[in-house]
């Protein structure tokens, strides 16, 4: 896969790519995504248990006042 360093930029500012690293680019996307959908409902749950945390130590706080 390319990296930054290997990309040529044309004279009206594009970047020119080759059809493999075109390719090897939308093959890693659709893998990160997959990652990222699973990334994404890990940080769901853990923000909803801290939530649930959150307001258990409240209402033992407010119990024990």
């Amino acid at each position: 896969m390319a990296s930054f360093d290997d990309l040529m930029f044309e004279g009206n500012g594009s970047i020119s790519l080759t059809d493999e690293e075109i390719a090897a680019f939308m093959a890693n996307m659709s893998t990160n995504r997959a990652d990222d959908e699973d990334q994404y409902k890990r940080d769901l749950i853990t923000y909803y248990v801290m939530g649930v945390g959150g307001m258990t130590v409240c209402c033992f706080g407010l119990i024990g006042k």
